[in-house]
């Protein structure tokens, strides 16, 4: 069962999360990009074991139900596992390897699993107006998500709600 696709911000960077069972699975390329890594795909599959890397679907409902059948899929993403996350950190040399892993192990998945998917920095204004005025903080999350809402509809990037595994990409395909 799916659970929550989710956006975290490092930074400058995005790494998108999908909650699967309780399972939290990152995109590889959002990774990588944190870490430096050119190529993705070559570093994850030579990398990390095969249970710790997988394909999701971006949206698995508009891959078999658009209408329009002349706009081809969105292809599957690679997702790695929290421990195959771990393991392409640790065998990273960049310098932002530590910083990126101290962040996830200790703010991102330990909150995520106390509030089910909600990641705020504690340091940031809205954690501030959180504790002061949750009315507002809403209100401006509400706004946070209604303009992601319509970057990802500019950049033609439907919201993700669906996982395939490898196996059976592979037997489709």
């Amino acid at each position: 069962m799916i659970g929550n696709a989710m956006e975290l911000f490092y930074g400058s960077d995005t790494v998108r999360v999908i909650d699967r069972d309780g399972q939290l699975w990152f995109i590889a390329k959002d990774v990588c990009d944190v870490l430096g890594i050119k190529n993705p795909s070559d570093a994850v599959r030579k990398m990390l074991d095969d249970d710790e890397y997988t394909l999701v679907s971006p949206n698995i409902e508009n891959i078999h139900t658009s209408a329009d059948r002349s706009v081809p899929p969105l292809r599957p993403l690679l997702a790695v596992s929290e421990s195959g996350l771990y393991s392409l950190v640790f065998r990273s040399t960049k310098p932002n390897a530590k910083r990126f892993t101290r962040w996830v192990t200790h703010e991102v998945v330990p909150t995520i699993r106390k509030t089910g998917g909600a990641y705020i920095d504690p340091s940031s204004a809205l954690a501030a107006t959180l504790d002061t005025n949750p009315d507002a903080a809403l209100d401006e999350l509400s706004a946070v998500l209604e303009s992601a809402k319509a970057a990802r509809a500019a950049r033609g990037m439907p919201h993700t709600s669906g996982v395939i595994s490898r196996r059976s990409s592979r037997q489709d395909g």
